[in-house]
């Protein structure tokens, strides 16, 4: 999964735990990428308890970002970062580039999909965001 902000938007909370009749319990966030242009960007895991980030990048000004044994800090190297509001398609901006260094740096998740969103068979180490690299 990617949690992208642009630079142009305003400070805004990336991840934001509430309670809608309970507070979150043992939320785990594997394999994403969060990539925030701009500044003031941040996590709110407000009260909720037992959260566990692993295997994931943080790229960008984020603020509180939460503790991530294998937590990456690096440029995932999206094909274009660039926003688009006029092609439907523009997630495929957030395909990897053949150098990223988030190809085959996730972790085998049990229960995990056998495919990507575009059907791409995803292997024993998967890549890190949404599309695995074929």
């Amino acid at each position: 999964m990617y949690f992208f902000v642009d630079e142009a938007q305003e400070p805004v909370q990336i991840i934001f735990h509430k309670s809608w009749n309970g507070l979150p319990d043992q939320t785990v966030y594997t394999n994403n990428i969060f990539y925030a242009l701009g500044s003031e960007h941040r996590f709110d895991l407000g009260e909720s308890t037992k959260n566990t980030f692993f295997a994931n990048t943080f790229f960008g000004s984020i603020l509180n970002t939460p503790q991530d044994v294998k937590k990456n800090t690096h440029n995932p190297l999206f094909i274009n970062d660039a926003s688009s509001k006029n092609n439907w398609k523009s997630y495929l901006r957030f395909s990897l580039q053949k150098e990223s260094p988030d190809i085959n740096n996730g972790i085998y998740v049990k229960g995990q999909p056998k495919k990507d969103i575009l059907g791409h068979p995803i292997k024993n180490n998967p890549d890190r965001g949404a599309f695995e690299m074929f």
